[in-house]
């Protein structure tokens, strides 16, 4: 296809390591996704502290993983359509910042199993304000770069995010581990608070040039979320993606919730080490990732979500 548009530069991430805007920005979304990875296994470690019966323990851990990913499926689409209306900064910083008040009042939380339901209320909460982050996060992007940069600074936050899963869960249960030596029994609640509080900080520091939205041409929220469903109508290539895509995260949930027992039976003690598994998953992430971006093209005639799909089921045959 023959485009008009800048072409990449040939020095990219040297000329965004130049962009201080955008290495605010950089910064910023490597704490919050940090502390994104240590909230989920901070939630799930604290089932634990409910004291629940065996045999609903697994169920008590699934509800936490469904309270932090219901809100993405009923108010993605719905989020992205009000941070066009509001200013992105603000977006960005406040969010952050909410999260990390809300995260440390979880020590106030009572211990009891007849209060476990304001957990999975902290839980969606967090959910939520992630949900108008990371599309103003998205966003923000080609405010701060050039257009002949945009696909390298794309590049570069896809990487992190990619690479935060493997960190973010591989350092993510030392961490909660080492916190409870300096913050005592809710140095967890601190830590990943201060961190979602850092990222404010940091984002506060960013100076985003933004077109201001004319009110009387601007559509009804409900309107534009119903041109977005009938453009999903007309593009049957887009929508099928996004039904794979829905499908492929329920099953990395069932998957970190499975990983907790498995972890279990390839010998790890504690069942915050469960992780490290996960960390291994976004192993195979990054080197996909990477495969598809440089050699994918050719093997686009193939079923590659099908031959996913199958391949994750027999390598968890594998484990029966």
């Amino acid at each position: 296809m023959l485009t008009s548009e800048p072409q990449p530069s040939g020095s990219g991430f040297r000329s965004l390591m130049k962009n201080r805007q955008f290495v605010i920005l950089w910064v910023g979304q490597i704490v919050a996704q940090l502390a994104d990875k240590s909230f989920l296994l901070l939630l799930i470690t604290l089932v634990a502290a409910y004291q629940p019966p065996e045999n609903i323990e697994n169920f008590m851990r699934s509800s936490v993983m469904i309270a932090n990913t219901l809100p993405a499926i009923l108010l993605g689409s719905a989020a992205g359509i009000f941070v066009d209306r509001w200013s992105k900064k603000q977006i960005l910083w406040s969010s952050n910042f909410i999260r990390g008040f809300i995260t440390l009042l979880i020590p106030l939380l009572p211990k009891e199993l007849s209060w476990f339901p304001l957990l999975l209320l902290v839980s969606g909460l967090e959910s939520i304000l992630t949900q108008f982050f990371a599309p103003a996060e998205q966003a923000a992007i080609p405010a701060l770069v050039k257009p002949q940069n945009l696909m390298s600074a794309n590049a570069l936050f896809t990487t992190t995010m990619m690479g935060s899963f493997v960190v973010g869960f591989a350092v993510g249960a030392p961490l909660l581990s080492w916190s409870q030596t300096w913050g005592g029994l809710h140095g967890p609640e601190y830590l990943v608070g201060g961190l979602y509080i850092l990222s404010a900080l940091i984002l506060c520091g960013l100076t985003i040039e933004e077109d201001k939205v004319d009110q009387t041409l601007a559509l009804h929220p409900w309107a534009d979320l119903k041109m977005g469903i009938q453009y999903l109508r007309k593009n049957r290539l887009i929508s099928n993606a996004m039904i794979q895509l829905t499908v492929l995260y329920s099953v990395f949930a069932a998957l970190l919730v499975l990983a907790i027992d498995l972890a279990k039976r390839v010998g790890f003690e504690e069942p915050s080490q469960f992780s490290f598994l996960l960390a291994a998953a976004g192993v195979g992430l990054f080197v996909g990732a990477a495969i598809l971006g440089q050699w994918g093209e050719r093997f686009h005639h193939l079923p590659l979500p099908l031959i996913g799909f199958m391949s994750m089921g027999l390598v968890l045959i594998l484990f029966v």
